[in-house]
């Protein structure tokens, strides 16, 4: 955020150097030299110190704070000694900024004093602008908000522009920082425009950047990147530099889930921002850090780095942001496993602090984590005060926020005997969260809205679990899962500066290693994430909803679903088997999860190259790897799905096993969806018949023999090998076919799972790509590389195929294992062998794991590492 710091007297030579101090500093910094010569040679004491203002000023915006209050000092010590009394306290005014921006925040407040008994009249309004400004930097908002108002109405009577739109901006500032985010963006707006017509550009394209922070902390992330972005075009024509920006990108960043970029972007600015001298900017950028490294997990260094910043804070004396390290601290030791009565303490403090701050959204996470406390600690009345005054918020704030708020009020309900009433306030915060997942088109921002539903997501299942009810588990179980894919596609406008920026990425990859390769990769990714975030939802959007029972039935068709979900260390299931819905208790997750951890490493090894009795070695592992994890989740439920087919919705760290390993899928087909509602909704879509699209990638050496094998069976396919398989090409010919066969290696990105990327002839073709796909393939078949999930927020899971189904893809299949290039066609043709004869994708898959039971271990593997994800169609 900016502050827009300036002061405009009216004159000459020197005054001209003024002026530019905020619409261009740089240049304003080449007229001071000059001016401050002439002011001398004239004995001139006013110029000279107007035109030593004009230098610091400028020096600040250039971000030069020491230098900037040197010059200010001087132009306070030329007006007093010449009895320039005004013009002394004006150049107070701007000294006590600069000193702020030095950490002397004694001195700063000190410099206010001053200028108050030197300055008269409007000027005084001025002044009362001015201490906001300070006072909002110190972290103090209501004390800053307290005189703009008055002072706002003198000077637009006084015809004060300049000054009344500083007012504007220090109203948005305060507005933000005190929950007013609508009034906050209205007055940064109003700012703009004024500063504009003056000709602040400076001034004008901070309030841009505050319009930015304020629609970030609301939760509109497009919005708040396209005025990022509008308002960081701006600055670097005016050369000014961009340490604000940065700041506010890394909170983006984190607001967008991205936290381990937000952790890099924060530490390179803060180590740049220590080696300048900048204390105040570089205890901000340490927050930052902080915080993303808490939403990162890393718990011990998100409390170090908050500990610096809160000891750097209580040197400034900058009391609000002091309230809001220590609030990251506490959280951290929270997330660290921390509890007690002694967290409890801290809690409550920080919570007091903050609100008496006027940090009402921060206040509001630290009650809550001190009500949870008081709680767990059986301290009813405590805890029952403590959420009371959090769900007081309900109805009002961010998303985030809200949801919360609803949170406590659950509790609440709950403490006093409400189920009921209970279930109610928890489907209202998700309620919430779908609005505001609604405003959102990006695949990664609304993965990330798990992150604020995991709370109410672990408190509705509880809660439905205690009920027995198969009905209410299975829906607080879906509540949790495949929020990204909740809501309907939102297809991406044509974007060139995306399409360009992946292009460069594909470029790169051609490039031997190095350094500066890998340096061009990041601005690129970096490009990529910002155009990609801007994407808009549709606010109003619904989300898909349960199918009711005979719906699901009909969809079903004889199958049964079984509906997964780990509630305070157990697995339950959810089975519906014709009309009977069943609720069970399957057993703990621990050995469930030990088991899955086998099966899957057991697999990669049975497909990794070498002696064929090692692989024959794994493969047996594997199995009984298999056969105890079926007995674990299906023994129990034998009785409820009897011999039929099965649609299986896995917790995720389930989702990536060889489900065909397990004896349950022996003779039925076993189908898997991140979430019952996509499953249902793409199960129910009218089909979209098109062509086939076969395509091999280059460096696999039957890729080629393989998709020319499957051409054979398919007269009309359009067939992409070589370098005619390059992205544009096979982008083109994915829209609208029937199926997409892709026979090429993959890259699988676990620290951003959207970068994750198939490696065609011009380089990889990335997640990301697949959003401006405008009628995605029925069926993707992905036969040599291994990226059936990727990591994600939560119980999200991200990735190339979960990007496929969120762009429209109705069923994707693809290996959990990296399936070894030899025996990849062998597989690939007897599944597309079995779709020819009519067989729906899942089931031809089963047939095919079937045929090759009783093949060599390797070809067997192979096989079986192949999952379906997604609809059923029949």
């Amino acid at each position: 955020m900016s502050a827009g710091l300036s002061d405009t007297p009216d004159g000459s030579l020197a005054r001209a150097a003024f002026d530019l101090a905020q619409a261009d500093p740089a240049r304003a910094v080449e007229l001071a030299g000059p001016a401050i010569r002439d002011a001398r040679r004239r004995a001139d004491p006013l110029d000279l110190s107007v035109a030593q203002q004009a230098l610091g000023l400028a020096l600040r915006s250039l971000e030069q704070p020491r230098e900037s209050t040197v010059a200010l000092r001087r132009a306070v010590r030329t007006a007093e000694d010449a009895g320039l009394t005004h013009q002394a306290g004006q150049s107070r005014m701007s000294l006590a900024v600069s000193l702020l921006y030095l950490g002397r925040h004694g001195q700063s407040l000190r410099q206010l004093d001053l200028a108050a008994a030197e300055l008269t009249g409007i000027e005084l309004a001025q002044l009362d602008v001015q201490r906001g400004i300070v006072l909002w930097l110190l972290g103090r908002p209501a004390a800053a908000a307290e005189r703009v108002p008055a002072a706002l109405s003198r000077l637009r009577a006084a015809g004060e522009s300049r000054w009344e739109a500083r007012g504007l901006n220090v109203l948005g500032l305060t507005g933000v920082e005190l929950g007013r985010y609508g009034e906050a963006d209205d007055a940064f707006r109003r700012a703009e425009q004024q500063f504009a017509a003056l000709g602040q550009l400076a001034d004008a394209a901070g309030n841009r950047h505050n319009r930015g922070w304020c629609a970030g902390l609301l939760g509109d992330i497009p919005a708040a990147l396209r005025h990022l972005e509008e308002a960081e075009r701006q600055f670097a024509a005016l050369h000014l530099p961009l340490v604000e920006l940065r700041l506010d990108r890394a909170r983006l960043l984190l607001d967008a889930g991205l936290a381990r970029e937000a952790l890099v972007t924060a530490d390179r600015l803060a180590a740049e921002l220590s080696a300048r001298g900048e204390r105040s900017a570089y205890a901000d950028a340490l927050l930052v850090a902080a915080e993303a490294a808490l939403a990162a997990g890393d718990h011990v260094r998100a409390a170090t780095l908050a500990r610096q910043a809160a000891g750097l804070y209580d040197r400034q004396h900058r009391t609000g942001k002091l309230a809001l390290a220590t609030h990251l601290a506490v959280r951290a030791r929270w997330a660290a496993g921390e509890r007690g009565r002694r967290l409890l303490r801290a809690a409550s403090a920080v919570a007091d602090d903050l609100r008496a701050e006027g940090l009402l959204a921060p206040a509001g996470q630290a009650l809550l984590l001190a009500g949870r406390l008081a709680r767990e600690l059986g301290d009813g009345p405590e805890a029952r005060d403590l959420l009371g005054r959090v769900a007081r918020g309900r109805h009002r704030g961010p998303a985030s926020g809200r949801s919360q708020a609803w949170y406590a009020e659950a509790m609440l309900r709950l403490d006093r005997g409400d189920r009921r009433g209970a279930f109610a306030a928890l489907g209202a915060g998700f309620r919430v969260l779908d609005a505001y997942g609604a405003g959102l088109g990006a695949l990664e921002l609304r993965a990330h809205v798990s992150s604020y539903a995991a709370d109410l997501v672990a408190a509705g299942r509880t809660l439905a679990v205690g009920t027995g009810r198969a009905e209410q588990v299975l829906r607080w179980s879906e509540l949790g899962r495949g929020l990204a894919l909740r809501l309907p596609r939102v297809r991406p406008p044509d974007d060139p500066e995306l399409a360009t920026a992946l292009a460069g990425l594909r470029r790169l990859a051609a490039q031997p290693d190095s350094a500066a390769r890998r340096r061009q990769e990041e601005e690129l990714r970096d490009r990529v994430r910002r155009r990609a975030l801007r994407v808009e939802g549709r606010s109003g959007e619904r989300p898909w909803s349960l199918p009711d029972a005979a719906g699901l039935e009909r969809a079903l068709g004889g199958a049964a679903l079984v509906s997964l979900v780990v509630v305070g260390g157990t697995v339950h299931a959810v089975v519906v088997a014709g009309r009977r819905r069943v609720l069970r208790a399957v057993g703990p997750a621990a050995p469930v999860d030990w088991e899955a951890g086998f099966l899957g490493m057991w697999t990669r090894r049975a497909l990794q190259p070498g002696s064929a009795t090692r692989g024959a070695t794994a493969l047996a592992e594997a199995l009984r790897s298999a056969e105890r994890l079926d007995g674990l989740l299906f023994g129990p439920l034998a009785d409820l799905i009897g011999d039929r087919d099965l649609v299986v919705v896995p917790p995720a760290p389930l989702a990536v096993l060889p489900w065909s390993l397990l004896p349950v899928a022996a003779d039925r087909t076993v189908s898997l969806a991140p979430s019952l509602a996509s499953w249902y909704a793409a199960t129910v879509r009218p089909a979209r018949p098109g062509p086939t699209v076969l395509v091999a990638g280059p460096d696999l050496e039957h890729a080629e023999a393989e998709v020319r094998a499957l051409a054979a069976g398919a007269p009309n396919a359009i067939v992409l090998t070589g370098v005619d398989a390059g992205s544009a090409a096979v982008l083109a010919a994915m829209d609208g076919a029937g199926i997409a066969h892709l026979a090429a290696h993959g890259d699988v990105r676990a620290d951003s799972p959207l970068f994750s990327a198939l490696r065609l002839a011009d380089g990889p073709l990335m997640a990301y790509d697949l959003g401006r796909l405008d009628r995605p393939p029925e069926l993707v078949v992905l036969s040599a590389c291994d990226s059936a999930a990727a990591g994600g927020p939560g119980e999200e899971l991200l990735g190339l195929p979960v990007a496929m189904l969120h762009s429209g893809v109705r069923t994707v299949i693809a290996s959990v294992a990296k399936v070894p290039d030899a025996v990849a066609p062998e597989v690939m043709t007897r599944l597309h062998a079995a779709m020819a004869d009519g067989a729906p994708p899942q089931h031809a898959l089963a047939r095919t794991v079937r045929e090759l039971r009783d093949a060599p271990p390797l070809l067997r593997a192979a096989a079986a590492a192949f999952v379906a994800v997604g609809g059923t169609p029949a």
